[in-house]
């Protein structure tokens, strides 16, 4: 009988290190490859109170869509001139930090459904193709929403006021904001 336990233990244990999406990862020839432990920095994790730009050499960051991360480099640049930093709290995320994050969120929310509006889907999420940035800070966030639009970078939902993604072309007007990343999907 203990032994039963043992490897029923075992296999729970496999199931949240060898999730289906990291698995489907491995398979799908993207060079990320299966990672088998903790999730970390090379997953996109930024660690609380580290100061991250758009050029500091972590995944989060180096793995962002080139154009994004042009267009904070631009944009940190010009908040700097002001004395404001841009802080990215959060970039590019693996598919198994983005699938750790939603399963946290639908824990706390209650439902995938609730959860939802807080937190996308691996498969949905901007995030984990490196083509949304979080920005610590409510001076750097109210900086962004306020001059986003010069780089191409807007607030795309309005439940999250740190969520940023490059959206129109620098000078162009951002689009509506959806209620959050719900709506994009739904329809």
């Amino acid at each position: 009988m203990a032994g039963l336990i043992a490897l029923l233990l075992l296999l729970a244990a496999a199931k949240v290190w060898f999730s289906p999406s990291s698995a489907n990862r491995a398979a799908s020839g993207d060079g990320a490859g299966l990672i088998v432990g903790p999730i970390g920095a090379e997953d996109g994790v930024i660690e609380d109170g580290q100061i991250v730009d758009a050029d500091t050499d972590i995944p989060a960051v180096t793995r962002l869509e080139s154009r994004l991360r042009d267009a904070m480099r631009a944009a940190s640049a010009s908040a700097a001139a002001e004395g404001v930093v841009l802080d990215i709290s959060s970039g590019w995320r693996s598919v198994r930090y983005q699938d750790q994050l939603f399963r946290d969120a639908v824990a706390q929310y209650g439902g995938e459904q609730a959860a939802q509006e807080f937190v996308a889907p691996a498969d949905r999420s901007r995030h984990v193709t490196g083509e949304a940035v979080d920005i610590g800070g409510l001076e750097g966030q109210l900086w962004l929403m306020e001059h986003g639009w010069r780089f191409g970078l807007c607030q795309t939902f309005a439940n999250e006021r740190w969520h940023f993604e490059r959206v129109t072309e620098e000078g162009g007007v951002c689009p509506d904001m959806s209620l959050d990343a719900r709506a994009e999907w739904e329809h």
